[in-house]
């Protein structure tokens, strides 16, 4: 199984990250940040998301004169 396999399978809820990597990532990204993360965040974060999205997907508009 390669990667693309395997990031299919864990995006098709096929398998699951075993419990130890998932408390090591845990451990390592998201309990430093926990204590001062903004509640707000996701919403900031999801907002520019979607609006860079948006602006990437943009067709530049042709003027016919």
């Amino acid at each position: 199984m390669n990667l693309d396999d395997a990031l299919q399978a864990w995006a098709a809820r096929e398998v699951t990250l075993p419990a130890p990597a998932a408390d090591g990532i845990f451990r390592q990204i998201v309990a430093p940040t926990a204590s001062g993360l903004d509640p707000r965040w996701w919403t900031r974060f999801s907002g520019r998301l979607a609006a860079t999205v948006t602006a990437s997907t943009r067709v530049p508009h042709r003027r016919f004169v």
